[in-house]
């Protein structure tokens, strides 16, 4: 009897040890499915915002999940951001993931992974991402995913407008010029001593081409876009019939403000900075972006200011403003894609762009995130410019400045028509297109 409960005991202990090994595989194939099938290995990322904004950004994700991410951020400089990628490509030390700008794309497309819609549907894009997220998208799928934008915004004096007894802020660009004749003041030699807004020159004007490019998008002048064979060109000049070319319009409309037979005449080359002037109190309006919020603030902390949205082209239904993007791509280079991927998806979680916009002071590319209303008065406009953000594909950001420089200076110093200056610019373009882009 004894024999044959030893015998039952041998067994049972067998079976529970076969049991026990099979239950630790079966533990130890979870936790590799957990760590390896979602792909989240450690992988770099380079770009140019603030190392501390995505440090932190990370960090709070991490808060929720620490097995999230595993990210190591490198911030660069934004004046050799481009020159620095290309060569660590080509030496093989390249990031896994960059922070990619809109004005990067269309040069170097060919590095970059693209995501097909049969992996991420350009429908879940576009309900989740605002319009400027576009940028990002091609015919074969997602080049990156957006994760921050810097829209254009309108500074505006409230001390000038209370004084020339302007209420509010103008919301349509013919306003708007009503407006900065009652704010600009001459002396009697017809010198600016205020001046209502920066507008028409380029050298001290800042962000002379995104102001300008402000205008043509308003305008529904897409400045480079596709033709009918899927390659890209320039677009200044269309097919408008008898009816003027709207980028003549808007160039026109820029740049009489620094034009001295013009009544909205109130800006000159001889002038300092747009922004230093309007930081001093010298000048009523200054368009930049929301990221120079704090800046404004910190150097004149006395100066009464608000915020606006850009002012838009009135009895034209689309509403638009230029905005910086930025996009988290993957490189073709890196060895870590999946898990690059997996960890994008979770930076533009809505809790990781919820947290990136909070921490930056700047407005949410998610729409979910900004159907929440923020109490803060400067983010709301923020909030409202992000919706109308638009940007462009610019081939070569260097180049095109020169290309918008000369644009606005030939009709500055009457070398050329509006008309002319567009006509050339638009050339100017393409042969910067047809030396950086690979059309088909």
């Amino acid at each position: 009897m004894e024999q044959k409960t030893s015998n039952f005991q041998i067994i049972i202990l067998v079976a529970f040890g076969f049991f026990m090994i099979i239950g630790i595989m079966l533990f130890a194939s979870s936790k590799l499915s957990s760590s390896g099938s979602n792909g989240i290995t450690p992988i770099v990322m380079w770009g140019t915002p603030s190392s501390e904004v995505v440090n932190k950004t990370i960090d709070a994700l991490l808060e929720k999940d620490k097995n999230s991410l595993k990210i190591t951020y490198v911030q660069k400089d934004s004046k050799n951001f481009e020159q620095t990628l290309v060569e660590a490509i080509a030496d093989g030390a390249g990031p896994d993931i960059v922070i990619l700008p809109e004005d990067m794309v269309l040069k170097n497309i060919n590095k970059f992974v693209i995501l097909p819609y049969a992996s991420y549907p350009l429908r879940t894009f576009k309900d989740q991402f605002i319009d400027a997220g576009s940028v990002y998208l091609n015919g074969d799928g997602v080049i990156a995913f957006p994760f921050a934008v810097d829209p254009m915004v309108m500074y505006w004096n409230k001390t000038h407008f209370v004084n020339a007894g302007v209420v509010s802020p103008p919301a349509q660009w013919d306003e708007f010029s009503k407006v900065v004749i009652k704010l600009t003041k001459r002396d009697s030699n017809f010198n600016v001593t205020q001046s209502g807004t920066a507008l028409g020159e380029y050298q001290n004007v800042l962000h002379a081409k995104d102001i300008l490019t402000t205008l043509f998008l308003q305008a529904g002048v897409p400045i480079i876009a596709k033709n009918t064979a899927g390659n890209y060109e320039a677009s200044l000049i269309g097919n408008y019939g008898n009816s003027e070319n709207p980028a003549e319009i808007a160039l026109t409309f820029y740049t009489d403000f620094a034009n001295p037979s013009k009544e909205t005449y109130s800006w000159n080359k001889s002038l300092k900075s747009s922004l230093d002037s309007f930081i001093s109190g010298d000048t009523s309006t200054y368009f930049g972006f929301a990221s120079e919020l704090s800046g404004i603030s910190l150097k004149n902390p006395n100066l009464n200011f608000d915020v606006a949205k850009v002012p838009q082209v009135s009895g034209v239904g689309k509403k638009s403003v230029f905005a910086k993007m930025y996009g988290l791509a993957v490189l073709k280079s890196s060895k870590n894609q999946t898990s690059s991927f997996n960890q994008i998806l979770t930076l533009v979680s809505k809790d990781g762009i919820s947290a990136l916009s909070s921490l930056s002071n700047l407005p949410p590319v998610r729409r979910d995130v900004l159907a929440i209303s923020p109490t803060d008065p400067f983010m709301q406009i923020f909030y409202n410019s992000a919706l109308i953000s638009d940007t462009w594909l610019d081939p070569s950001p260097t180049a095109t400045e020169v290309v918008f420089k000369n644009m606005i200076e030939s009709v500055i110093v009457g070398k050329t028509t509006p008309a002319t200056a567009i006509g050339g610019a638009d050339n100017d373009l393409g042969t910067i297109i047809s030396q950086n882009i690979k059309n088909q």
